[in-house]
């Protein structure tokens, strides 16, 4: 079983009887993963916010180029870590047993 969470806000591969508590499941029944994705995507994905935005607008067709400047932020292109050296930068890397790769 992995660590990912599933479309019921539980693990993949998690069964009703594996002694899996739904806490991550809102009151309103909707898991925390939703949440967060539809905050990034109101907050952070695309360049202007919007906090009504719902991921069902999703447009496939248009928004993906819509994200290209988050992929500016985020995505670890450059390996020389020179400059973050030089600024006294520590670095902690974490791999947990679950996790895929």
């Amino acid at each position: 079983m992995g660590s990912e969470i599933d479309g019921s806000g539980g693990p993949a591969g998690a069964s009703s009887g594996s002694g899996w508590v739904p806490s991550l499941i809102s009151d309103k029944g909707r898991t925390l993963a939703l949440y967060f994705a539809e905050d990034f995507f109101r907050y952070m994905a695309f360049p202007e916010q919007d906090p009504k935005y719902d991921l069902a607008r999703f447009d496939f067709d248009k928004d993906p180029a819509r994200l290209t400047w988050i992929r500016q932020v985020m995505n670890a292109t450059d390996p020389n870590l020179s400059g973050f050296q030089a600024r006294g930068g520590k670095i902690l890397m974490y791999h947990g047993w679950a996790d895929r790769g």
